[in-house]
């Protein structure tokens, strides 16, 4: 597949055993991949393990040194390089933290069958050693692997040339990968968006640090017809609700890039006595349980999140959150918080219910409430999901968070997983005293 060059850059500051296995991946595949980087990094990398043809090494002013400080690789540059460097060549720009699950690097041609230009989204999974049996949760808010063919290469590097602003699109800097996908999507390019279901992402809190930088490209997105809000948080969400509105109507084509080409997990020890325990618990804990998920599969996560570092609702929601509509997700959403909960804490611990000094819960509620205006089911699933973040990370029992989850159940099986959220909270107080 040395038609097809992989871009990425790899940070060599953080989280550098799961790039490196993700870059490992890539090359697997064997795709001409190259993570770019400068003198610096360069050096550093290489003590990692990484050989010299593997980097490409980036000038000062290839990167947004002068815009923020630090020398991540500017996008534009890597269009520039790959359609001077790497003429007739594809292209696949991909975040250093996506794993290509694949038998081949035949599924990029398989993606490219269906537009000159993708852009694709990731599956959230709790770990690499897990990978999902099924595709069953991509995240649509964000775009994180972009394939070109030869031709759009140049074209996109001309057409983003056009915006001043685009100087400024960066990894690691908010909203790049919004207005590369509004010129992919655009009537220049002719291109669409879709789901990756076999491009792996191990969840993890975000780290962007300026949300702002967003601003500097509404103006370009709107002039792409890709949105109309003037604002950071208006237009992010209505570029959001593009992608998820296209993924959906584009739903058949992934899933069949998927069917062909998705590499099935890895034959994996048997799971601990413990980890058991909890697959067969939450298995009865509601009747729909047992047959979403597999008890194997059960015990497998749950040997995985017994070794975790710390609770995380998001590797648990990648989980169990498997259902397109909101209606079913409320209860998802709960089952993987006992189920996190579970394999975090084996014992009764202490909760609170006040929050401490400068916390942003009341900015949290605001925002849900903003966003889900016009959706009741969707505000369900979001105010569920803060109460069960904030009870498993930080130990805060939000009572009324929790009766109005109580108010809003819908059926007899979303009672009973709200009953057994509360008993965290009885089991608390009988501890305490």
């Amino acid at each position: 597949m040395l038609s097809t060059i992989v871009f990425t850059s790899l940070n060599p500051f953080g989280r550098t055993e799961l790039q490196l296995e993700c870059f490992k991946g890539w090359k697997q595949l064997d795709v001409d991949i190259r993570t770019l980087n400068n003198a610096h990094e360069k050096a550093l990398l290489l003590d990692l393990g990484l050989e010299d043809h593997d980097i490409l090494e980036l000038d000062e002013s290839e990167t947004g040194d002068m815009f923020f400080n630090k020398p991540v690789p500017r996008i534009t540059a890597l269009f520039e390089r790959a359609a001077n460097g790497f003429e007739g060549r594809k292209l696949v720009i991909v975040n250093s933290d996506i794993y290509p699950a694949a038998r081949s690097a035949g599924f990029i041609d398989a993606y490219l069958e269906l537009g000159p230009a993708l852009a694709l989204t990731r599956e959230e999974v709790g770990s690499l050693n897990r990978p999902p049996a099924r595709s069953n949760h991509p995240y649509r808010g964000g775009l994180d692997t972009f394939m070109f063919k030869p031709w759009a290469v140049k074209q996109m590097a001309e057409r983003l040339a056009v915006w001043g602003s685009s100087e400024r699109m960066a990894f690691g800097v908010p909203g790049w990968d919004f207005l590369v996908g509004s010129q992919i999507v655009s009537s220049q390019i002719g291109g669409r968006i879709l789901d990756g279901s076999l491009l792996l992402h191990v969840s993890h809190p975000q780290t962007y640090s300026n949300i702002d930088e967003f601003g500097h490209f509404i103006e370009p997105m709107q002039s792409l017809d890709a949105v109309n809000a003037d604002t950071i948080a208006d237009a992010a969400e209505e570029f959001a609700q593009k992608i998820n509105a296209m993924c959906i109507e584009h739903v058949a084509e992934s899933r069949r890039v998927w069917a062909c080409y998705y590499k099935p997990p890895a034959t994996q020890e048997l799971p601990s006595a413990r980890a058991m325990e909890v697959a067969r618990d939450t298995a009865e804990t509601v009747v729909w349980a047992s047959w979403n998920y597999s008890f194997s599969e059960l015990a497998r996560f749950a040997d995985e999140r017994l070794q975790a570092d710390k609770p995380s609702l998001e590797a648990a929601s990648a989980f169990f959150c498997r259902h397109p509509e909101y209606d079913h997700q409320f209860g998802e959403v709960l089952l993987a918080l006992m189920f996190e909960y579970a394999c975090a804490h084996p014992s009764p611990r202490p909760v609170k219910s006040e929050y401490p000094k400068f916390n942003m819960h009341a900015a949290a509620v605001e925002r849900i409430l903003k966003n889900t205006a016009h959706s009741e089911p969707h505000r369900r699933v979001e105010i569920a999901r803060l109460f069960c973040r904030e009870l498993l990370e930080y130990d805060i029992f939000n009572v009324r968070l929790y009766d109005w989850m109580g108010l809003s159940c819908k059926n007899e099986d979303e009672r009973t997983l709200v009953a057994k959220v509360r008993k965290i909270w009885e089991e608390a107080k009988h501890e305490a005293a």
